[in-house]
């Protein structure tokens, strides 16, 4: 998956530079570009206004351009979404807060998110 350094510096990153500058990408739909947005929206609540204290990896994934890393942002935004009703979310959250935590939260995530597929087919 990457990388799980503790910290680069980005003193001037802000979280509306980086909504701004995900808006003037060309190359993918409005649509895709709006449900970005909202993603970052939420991440923005779920992170807090600090840019300069998110994890390493999540400031490269918000940071980078390429258009996978927007479906990346949109899938953690739904996945955080879909886990809010689950005993233990706010566990999981305040792990994703913490720089050397991230990591170690995030394959939880994916995990939980991987089963709920699995259920999901299974219940079809």
């Amino acid at each position: 998956m990457g990388s799980c350094m503790t910290s680069v510096p980005y003193p001037e990153l802000t979280w509306d530079h980086i909504v701004e500058a995900r808006r003037e990408d060309v190359g993918l739909t409005p649509i895709e570009i709006e449900k970005a947005a909202l993603a970052l929206a939420h991440l923005r609540s779920v992170f807090g206004e600090d840019v300069s204290t998110l994890p390493e990896l999540l400031l490269q994934f918000l940071t980078n351009r390429a258009p996978w890393t927007y479906q990346w942002i949109v899938w953690l935004s739904c996945c955080l979404h879909r886990l809010a009703p689950v005993d233990g979310y706010e566990k999981v959250v305040r792990r994703l807060r913490h720089r050397k935590e991230f990591c170690e939260a995030l394959s939880v995530i994916e995990v939980a998110d991987r089963a709920e597929a699995q259920q999901c087919r299974e219940g079809s």
